[in-house]
Formats: structure tokens, C-alpha cells, sequence
């Protein structure tokens, strides 16, 4: 391999940002939008063309967890049996729970790290806490 020039090192090599991914076209307007939103909300980057599927399963259930709630603001008992929007909405409300952590957006993911380890009690580690770890 040739030796490079100084020259040549001290320039800087900047690479384009991939572009932000959009809704694919068998969403529809709601899902799209609420596919757009939850795109801009992350930083440029944070998902990548593999995260597709699960960004349109996480705007259909956006979409079906407001229906489900407007459904249910309008009337939680139908006769003298709940709603079956009910039973809709709760595994609305789990779909999304479980797509936010598999996508990393919501509280959790912004959050430090809470493993007990890193948690501490908020003090640096002393220099004998740093050699020998939890050894006691």
C-alpha cells in the first residue's frame, strides 16, 4: 500500500447523510402521517431501511389505538357488556409498548442506562472500586 501525502490526510472526507426514510406508498394518510412524525422525532440516522416494517406496524397501530379510544370515549359499554374496542385498544396499547422498544424511541430510550451496575449511587467510582470492581 502506498504511504499517503500529508496533503492528502488533511483534508477532511465527508461522506452525505442517508436521507431520512418515508412511508411507502400501502400506508395510508393517517399511518403515513404518524409514520412522518415518528421519523422527525428521531435523530437524522437513528433508523436505517431494515427498521421499515416495523415503522409501518407502529403507525397502523397508532391509528388503531386512536380509533379504539375514540370508540370507547363514545361509549365503553354496549348494553350491559364492555366494548369490544376495549379488547382492541389493550393490545393496541401493547403493540405499541413493544415496537417502541424494539424501534428505541419513547422515555426508556432517552434515558442513561438504569443496569444496577452503571447506576451507582452517583458518584465517581473510587481508584480501588476501579481496579477491583464488585469483588467485596
Amino acid at each position: 500500500m502506498p504511504r499517503r501525502s500529508t496533503a492528502s490526510l488533511s483534508i477532511a472526507h465527508l461522506s452525505p447523510l442517508p436521507g431520512r426514510l418515508q412511508p411507502p406508498a400501502e400506508l395510508g394518510a393517517v399511518e403515513a402521517e404518524v409514520f412522518r412524525a415518528t421519523v422527525a422525532a428521531a435523530p437524522q440516522g437513528h433508523f436505517a431501511a431494515e427498521d421499515l416494517p416495523l415503522l409501518c406496524a407502529y403507525a397502523r397501530a397508532v391509528m388503531f389505538e386512536r380509533r379504539a379510544a375514540e370508540e370507547l370515549a363514545a361509549g365503553a359499554v354496549v348494553g350491559s357488556q364492555p366494548s369490544p374496542w376495549l379488547a382492541i385498544h389493550g393490545q393496541m396499547v401493547r403493540a405499541l409498548s413493544q415496537l417502541s422498544i424494539w424501534l428505541r424511541i419513547g422515555p426508556k430510550s432517552r434515558a442513561p442506562s438504569n443496569n444496577r451496575r452503571s447506576a451507582g449511587s452517583g458518584r465517581t467510582p473510587s481508584a480501588y472500586d476501579a481496579l477491583f470492581g464488585d469483588q467485596r
